[in-house]
């Protein structure tokens, strides 16, 4: 309330002093638009550790109770991400068998991607999906061999999702597997926005949430500079939608 009391004052308006009371005389323009807001402004993010527990019954998205609740709060998004979708790879099988593959990789089936989706649309939720980042080749490169078998499905399906690649980079060191600079994540992005363009129905940001390709996801803007390098390496024209993630905790730069 007095963030709003504070840009309406910004607005117009006046303070007296009416018997040792201060009264605000606020004068509002209803005639011309200052800003616009999105009728998606509402967002949630589900943590990706839901696949790596097979959607069990409370977390499977299939309840036509959850669906109902969900829908009362579209047009909304819904970010499917966090530390554990760097460790997770899509397998085109409808069992629902985890796999661990080196002790840190789960597996996101067919089966539990059509449910994900089928949530999306009939709770009029849209997907932002956090792809593995941490698949490399042995040169460095983000091996894309798994994001494009998911990519054909979803096309093949028509399912409309946004993409992210990588959650809290800035963080990589703090956890098992590679290491990622930003200056090669920027280029990492750049290799996943041109695999999107050869999608047909995936080459066109999104509608109406307008947005394809989301990033960097980084933990801090200040940590490292790795929010800056990463954006100074990208260039214009990659992403559609310039994140990270704000937290209640200090953005100290890691010595």
């Amino acid at each position: 309330m007095y963030r709003l009391i504070d840009f309406l004052l910004i607005i117009g308006g006046h303070l007296s002093v009416c018997g040792g009371l201060k009264v605000a005389t606020v004068e509002v323009d209803t005639l011309h638009l200052a800003a616009h807001t999105s009728d998606h402004f509402l967002s949630v993010t589900i943590d990706a550790d839901v696949i790596e527990e097979h959607l069990n019954p409370v977390q499977d998205f299939t309840p036509p109770r959850l669906v109902n609740m969900a829908r009362l709060l579209s047009p909304a998004v819904w970010r499917l991400g966090g530390t554990s979708e760097d460790y997770i790879i899509f397998k085109h099988s409808t069992n629902a068998v985890q796999s661990r593959l080196g002790g840190d990789t789960a597996v996101l089936t067919a089966n539990q991607w059509d449910k994900i989706n089928c949530f999306s649309r009939d709770a009029g939720w849209h997907l932002i999906y956090g792809l593995n980042a941490l698949l490399r080749t042995k040169e460095g490169r983000w091996d894309s061999t798994n994001a494009e078998q998911l990519l054909n499905y979803t096309s093949s399906k028509g399912y409309t999702v946004s993409w992210e690649l990588g959650n809290e980079p800035d963080l990589f060191y703090e956890h098992p597997g590679p290491n990622v600079t930003a200056q090669q994540l920027a280029k990492d992005f750049k290799t996943l926005h041109s695999i999107l363009n050869r999608f047909s129905n995936l080459s066109k940001a999104s509608e109406p949430f307008r947005v394809k390709l989301a990033g960097p996801d980084t933990a801090t803007l200040t940590r490292d500079n790795y929010f800056r390098d990463f954006l100074q390496e990208l260039g214009n024209g990659i992403v559609d939608a310039v994140t990270w993630h704000q937290s209640d905790q200090p953005m100290h730069a890691h010595s």
